[in-house]
């Protein structure tokens, strides 16, 4: 029978620490790195995070597991690590907290660990050839040639123990945006139907609020609600959700079972570090709504169900796909197209597209009534490397001002928009709300910035009241 590649490739990293001193041996501790979704529950000492490679944070929690293990003979002992020069080992942050640990740092040369490094030598050696073996002998006797259920005690039995903590690195990081996959029983699929095209008060099975610690209730900002066909001709809902503030998914796991619904998957979050924030749910809706090669067209819902909270209409998918846009997000699309061009073999850039010139007008903060703003912009693309932008300049040297003053129309399009739905009587109040606080220099006609501001009060206060 064939497994599947996902199913194949579930990794883990297994982390060990030796010693010639058979009683600090006996103490240090030795760690598996397992992925989120794949980590079942167990009493060994387990790093759960969204990789199963070892990372920096990784290291610096086994480095804190080993000076913790390694307290009682410190005054007697100067311990030294000796380590090959893997990726993990070598960030700044590692040697600074293994130098405020007071813990020495050996790196064995590249090339030379199967050779000098005790621990790969005499250590996973025989560890990787052991679990080699054993995995091959359980997977002949398999019934669907995985041994899932064997895997972690062999680990248990290989490793030797059978006590230890649990630690879960990021268990608590709470996010804003969540995509979630549920399967409702056959009688429930026309009353969810029913449901998410009711008014609010109707969809409170999906519109749940959560109460933080400090009093903030997440209300749902955007909902997306996808159907997807199984190879079997049954049905399943994805459900993309942007919230007002960022929570944690168990909450809405409770709620959804409450109600009768199985979660396929606890959480299926975009990460906040792969993509800008205000593209999250967009890139999830291309997710759910694009096809791709293991989502045909057929198999999609055509017209996808789809609810917003406060009785407002969701925006057409063709445009919500892209995301709001502002500055930083222009950088990340011009960042994510470059990849893709490099990845298809294309290597030389893409042409500069006007918009581009707005994350950069902004972090220079120039005006388009500046004298030198040709210049500036001359500087910032040859001081930063830039070749397209520079470009760009000497081909539309003579249209700069205008794009200049469109991208700082960006800017401040929210404003005038604010301010033109504003009558003139509206604005002047607001204006008195506000503090003044002239911005002079010097003294104009022997009247300084404190004496004037005291004295503009009671006048606009006396035109107030005549008006």
């Amino acid at each position: 029978m064939k497994v599947r590649k996902e199913r194949r490739r579930v990794a883990c990293t297994y982390c060990a620490v030796i010693c010639s001193h058979p009683e600090i041996q006996a103490a240090l501790p030795t760690s598996v790195a397992r992925g989120y979704q794949a980590l079942p529950p167990t009493r060994l000492r387990l790093l759960r995070g969204k990789s199963s490679w070892v990372t920096s944070n990784t290291m610096i929690t086994i480095l804190a597991a080993v000076r913790e293990a390694l307290q009682p003979w410190l005054p007697l002992v100067k311990p030294i690590l000796l380590l090959d020069t893997a990726a993990p080992h070598l960030p700044k942050r590692v040697l600074s907290f293994s130098k405020k640990k007071g813990l020495q740092l050996l790196f064995v040369p590249a090339w030379g660990t199967s050779l000098t490094q005790p621990l790969d030598v005499y250590g996973f050696a025989a560890f990787n050839l052991y679990l080699r073996r054993k995995y091959m002998e359980q997977r002949q006797t398999a019934l669907d040639g995985q041994p899932v259920r064997r895997r972690s005690r062999l680990m248990k039995k290989a490793s030797g123990l059978s006590t230890g903590a649990y630690i879960d690195v990021e268990l608590y990081k709470q996010r804003r945006c969540f995509l979630s996959s549920l399967q409702l029983p056959k009688a429930k699929v026309q009353i969810l139907r029913i449901c998410l095209q009711l008014p609010k008060p109707k969809v409170q099975n999906l519109q749940i609020a959560f109460q933080l610690p400090k009093a903030k209730v997440q209300t749902l900002q955007l909902v997306g609600v996808f159907r997807e066909q199984h190879c079997s001709g049954q049905w399943h809902f994805h459900v993309a959700t942007a919230l007002s503030v960022p929570c944690r998914w168990a909450g809405w796991k409770r709620e959804l079972a409450k109600a009768g619904y199985v979660a396929h998957f606890a959480n299926m979050s975009i990460d906040d570090h792969s993509k800008h924030r205000k593209l999250q749910y967009a890139y999830m809706l291309r997710y759910l709504w694009l096809p791709s090669e293991k989502k045909g067209l057929s198999a999609l819902d055509k017209d996808p169900l789809l609810c917003c909270s406060g009785g407002r209409k969701h925006p057409p998918l063709l445009d919500a796909i892209n995301g709001a846009l502002d500055s930083a997000a222009i950088e990340e699309k011009v960042a994510e197209r470059f990849l893709q061009r490099y990845a298809a073999g294309k290597q030389k850039p893409a042409k500069f597209a006007d918009l581009e010139l707005w994350p950069i007008v902004k972090h220079l903060g120039v005006q388009p009534d500046d004298p030198v703003l040709l210049a500036r912009l001359l500087q910032h693309g040859r001081d930063s490397g830039n070749e397209r932008l520079l470009n760009y300049l000497f081909a539309n040297s003579g249209q700069i001002r205008q794009k200049v003053e469109m991208c700082c129309a960006l800017e401040t399009c929210d404003r005038a928009v604010a301010e033109a739905e504003t009558n003139a009587w509206q604005r002047f109040t607001s204006a008195l709300a506000q503090p003044c606080s002239p911005q002079i220099s010097s003294h104009e006609k022997g009247v300084g910035p404190v004496h004037w501001r005291l004295s503009l009060a009671p006048g606009s206060a006396c035109g107030v009241k005549a008006k």
